[in-house]
């Protein structure tokens, strides 16, 4: 059993969220608050011209373009998803991505190194047996949200070359 924190290559420029905190409070994204975010929920961005729209957006949230969706729905059916529409008018494109509001565990071994103020983590330790049969959650035990996914789905990620994607593997107690 392995597990990778999943987020976006720091290398791979991502959009710049123009008005995010005005349409979506991240409050919300959670299990128990998810029905106070719209279906779907129009954001303008800014991308470079080069620039393309990655698979993984890390920054203000957790997104992914459509086939890493389908993935994740794949593994977990009742995975509830928010859509976020990103318009980049500058450049005149757009991309679709799924928001998926993760069940949040309480996971972390005291071996873990977090920041001072918890909200990054330095080294990832999960406690196995709160993780058992899981292949995707986020960490509940700091602020930002962390998204951790069993070696089955990441070799399913991997395999459709889903762009931006950068991994972190986990040590497990």
């Amino acid at each position: 059993m392995k597990f990778f924190i999943l987020k976006a290559n720091r290398e791979m420029p991502q959009p710049y969220m123009k008005n995010w905190f005005t349409k979506l409070d991240l409050r919300d994204a959670i299990m128990e608050r998810h029905h106070n975010i719209a279906r779907i929920t129009n954001v303008d961005v800014e991308l470079s011209q080069e620039g393309t729209f990655p698979d993984v957006i890390s920054f203000p949230h957790f997104m992914v373009a459509n086939d890493f969706s389908k993935i994740l729905w794949a593994y977990e059916p009742g995975l509830i998803i928010k859509f976020i529409a990103l318009f980049d008018k500058k450049n005149s494109r757009s991309q679709m991505y799924a928001m998926p509001i993760f069940e949040r565990i309480s996971c972390l071994a005291v071996e873990s190194e977090l920041n001072l103020d918890q909200s990054e983590i330095r080294r990832a330790v999960i406690e196995v047996e709160k993780v058992k049969g899981r292949t995707f959650f986020a960490i509940a035990d700091v602020k930002n949200l962390y998204v951790v996914a069993e070696l089955h789905l990441v070799e399913s990620l991997l395999r459709r070359q889903i762009m931006g994607l950068s991994l972190q593997e986990v040590e497990l107690c």
